[in-house]
C-alpha cells in the first residue's frame, strides 16, 4: 500500500477506508499513523476501498489480490 500511496496520492495526508461489509463503519485516518498498521488493517477484511480526499483517488483492493485505481472526477463546481 505504501507504493500505491507514493505513486497515486503522494501529497495525501489522510485517507478514508471503506470496508466490503456495511456492518463495519468507514473511517478517516492520518496516513502517517495508519502506515505502521497496514498488516493489521489488511488482515481484517480481504476487500476494501481507500479514498484519498486531497487527491480524489479511489483504490480498490479485492479478495483476489487485484488492485484498481481511479481518479474521481470533480463536479461542475470544482469540488
Amino acid at each position: 500500500m505504501d507504493t500505491l500511496i507514493s505513486e497515486y496520492a503522494p501529497v495525501a495526508g489522510r485517507m478514508v477506508i471503506f470496508w466490503d461489509s456495511l456492518a463495519i463503519p468507514s473511517v478517516e485516518v492520518d496516513i502517517g499513523l495508519l502506515s505502521r498498521f497496514w498488516p493489521e488493517v489488511v488482515g481484517q477484511h480481504a476487500e476494501f476501498c481507500v479514498y484519498f480526499p486531497e487527491e480524489a483517488i479511489l483504490v480498490e483492493l479485492s479478495f483476489a489480490g487485484r488492485v484498481t485505481v481511479a481518479k474521481v472526477p470533480k463536479d461542475a463546481s470544482g469540488s
